[in-house]
């Protein structure tokens, strides 16, 4: 039992690690924007605060969830851990979505040359 418990954490933590990796590439993303863009920079430190908050809540929600799907009678098992990875995905959205608008915005306000 202590083998699967690992297990299933160890994949959690897989899935919450693919969500933090979005946020840093977002951060990235708006980090390039030039200086002299401030609604962009604005509007990109407000996405970048709401994708965090909406990643965590669904990386909590993963954690939360690894004692019900091991402990529970009732639950799936550990095959209730491959909900994780499609949680993952939604929590990575926003994010990934963020990243596409920031770096080309990055692209257009460039100065040319």
């Amino acid at each position: 039992m202590f083998i699967l418990v690992v297990l299933v954490y160890a994949f959690a933590l897989c899935c919450i690690g693919a969500i933090a990796f979005s946020i840093v590439l977002l951060v990235r993303a708006c980090r390039r924007l030039p200086a002299d863009a401030k609604v962009a920079a604005a509007f990109g430190v407000a996405t970048v605060i709401g994708a965090t908050a909406f990643a965590a809540y669904w990386a909590w929600l993963i954690i939360v969830t690894c004692p019900t799907l091991l402990f529970k009678d009732e639950s799936l098992g550990p095959f209730g851990a491959l909900a994780f990875p499609f949680w993952a995905c939604i929590a990575v959205t926003p994010a990934l979505l963020g990243y596409v608008v920031f770096s080309w915005l990055a692209r257009r306000l460039a100065p040319a040359g």
